[in-house]
């Protein structure tokens, strides 16, 4: 077998929170005039808030503070992960266990902020399995940037071509891929299959419960 580590987004991938954060995100961007269409969501699905907003800024045309919207939109998005709790993907939590068990160090390369994201660790019960946390709040540049991928295999002492990536959507693939990662792996719960393998992931799956840790150990 050979050896690899995992690293895992969060949002839309081990955790079913993509639509706390797209509502949380538009409610608050409407205090502030902008009105997303999904197809503007979408664009940004995957990079940093911070992204998202100075990016809306510049299409908008309008005068924001970022700091004062970042503020706004994290304590929305946070709000509603509380009120609404905060679930995994499919199978998620059987297949972090099991490679937790087989001593597979894992790390979150998440573009979410420290505190939703610590919050929804905790919550699955699984924070302690991770040795590295990389969120929105750890990067310069987010994804597609390869520096979250980059942060996270560091953080597990590990190159990244020893690293296994799952995530869930484009930015997140082309960070991994421009890292040179192993395999990447990518789930089809925000975007459909062909769009996955149009940015090149090695295997686009629908469940955690459709992956072999023992196949992908041994590719």
């Amino acid at each position: 077998m050979n050896r690899i580590a995992f690293l895992l987004d969060n949002d839309g991938t081990i955790g079913d929170t993509e639509p706390i954060h797209k509502a949380g995100e538009r409610e608050s961007l409407r205090d502030f005039g902008i009105v997303l269409t999904q197809e503007e969501h979408e664009r940004y699905t995957g990079t940093t808030l911070r992204h998202m907003i100075e990016g809306l800024k510049l299409e908008y045309g309008i005068e924001l503070d970022i700091e004062t919207v970042l503020k706004h939109t994290r304590e929305k998005v946070f709000d509603l992960a509380r009120k609404d709790g905060v679930h995994m993907t499919d199978g998620a939590y059987d297949f972090i266990k099991e490679a937790h068990k087989m001593g597979i160090p894992m790390g979150i390369v998440s573009s979410g902020n420290s505190k939703c994201v610590n919050h929804c660790l905790e919550e699955y019960g699984i924070k302690h399995v991770f040795g590295a946390v990389v969120t929105g709040d750890n990067v310069i540049r987010g994804k597609p940037d390869k520096e979250p991928t980059l942060l996270g295999a560091q953080g597990l002492y590990i190159c990244p071509d020893g690293c296994g990536v799952f995530e869930d959507s484009p930015n997140g693939i082309i960070s991994a891929r421009e890292t040179g990662v192993n395999r990447i792996y990518a789930i089809t719960t925000t975007y459909d299959k062909k769009t996955l393998l149009k940015e090149r992931a090695h295997v686009v799956f629908d469940s955690f419960r459709d992956l072999s840790i023992e196949t992908i150990l041994d590719s």
